[in-house]
């Protein structure tokens, strides 16, 4: 038992009412299932996405890579790359991902762009940097198509919504 002046004082005084423990058992369940990098707004979680992507420059072209049928932004192009990974800089981030999707090796370089972009499935902010490649030839193993154009006729092609910037960027940045 506890003594005289604890006796009448509620075990937890962060919980009183009947509403309490309900509303700390929601708010609990909603924590354990949102990833740390969810954001609530308005009712709904938006999942927040980092990704990277490459500006691979050969011989004053720039490799431009298609999205396959089955994933999100089907048919759309973009610069190749990926979502960066617990304990990853954005830099190694990109190695890997090319190293993965494209089996050749890139260094990478100067930033191009960082841009937001909320689709349905979640709000992406894409960082592009450009990117020489260093060993290999550029293979497709994820992507439907690649083409290599000159930076003035980057507009051409149907862009995923956030390597827009990106686009306009490089055609700036490269005379186009």
């Amino acid at each position: 038992m506890l003594p005289g002046r604890w006796r009448d004082r509620p075990a937890n005084r962060f919980v009183s009412g009947p509403e309490r423990p309900r509303q700390a058992a929601a708010k609990l369940n909603e924590l354990v299932r949102s990833p740390p990098d969810d954001e609530q707004t308005g009712g709904q979680v938006v999942r927040k996405i980092r990704v990277v992507g490459a500006v691979i420059l050969r011989d004053g072209l720039v490799m431009c890579a298609q999205r396959g049928p089955d994933g999100s932004l089907p048919g759309l192009w973009e610069f190749p790359g990926g979502k960066i990974e617990s304990g990853e800089t954005p830099r190694s981030a990109l190695e890997r991902e090319i190293d993965e999707e494209l089996d050749c090796t890139v260094r990478v370089g100067d930033e191009v762009e960082t841009t937001t972009h909320v689709y349905p499935f979640g709000e992406v902010t894409l960082t592009t940097f450009y990117c020489d490649l260093v060993s290999g030839s550029p293979k497709l193993t994820e992507h439907a198509d690649l083409a290599w154009l000159k930076p003035a006729d980057l507009d051409t092609l149907e862009w995923a919504p956030a390597d827009i910037p990106a686009v306009r960027r490089i055609m700036a940045d490269l005379g186009a």
